[in-house]
């Protein structure tokens, strides 16, 4: 049994190295001159839309309390899972269950 996780685990490892083999950059001709770049900021300025990316907190306007608390649960709680599995699957490996 222990073998079978350990050859799934290999062939994985070797399909992932794999795909960082394949990975090439992205091509020149997929990337915006500065020409390019300008022409766009100066026709969107002529129709009056804001190019510039919001800051980091949106409007600026503070988020409710309650928004932020179901987030990080939403977050917080597989992250949770995910270490207690973790943890209670390490026990089994050094034998401390």
């Amino acid at each position: 049994m222990a073998e079978d996780s350990a050859d799934r685990e290999a062939g994985i490892l070797v399909i992932g190295l794999i795909c960082n083999i394949l990975v090439r950059p992205v091509a020149d001709k997929h990337f915006m001159t500065p020409q390019q770049e300008g022409e766009l900021d100066a026709a969107g300025t002529r129709a009056g839309v804001v190019t510039a990316p919001a800051g980091p907190g949106g409007d600026g306007a503070p988020s409710p309390a309650w928004v932020v608390t179901v987030a990080w649960l939403a977050v917080g709680i597989p992250i949770a899972i995910g270490v207690w599995v973790t943890l209670r699957e390490a026990a089994k490996l050094f034998g401390l269950t």
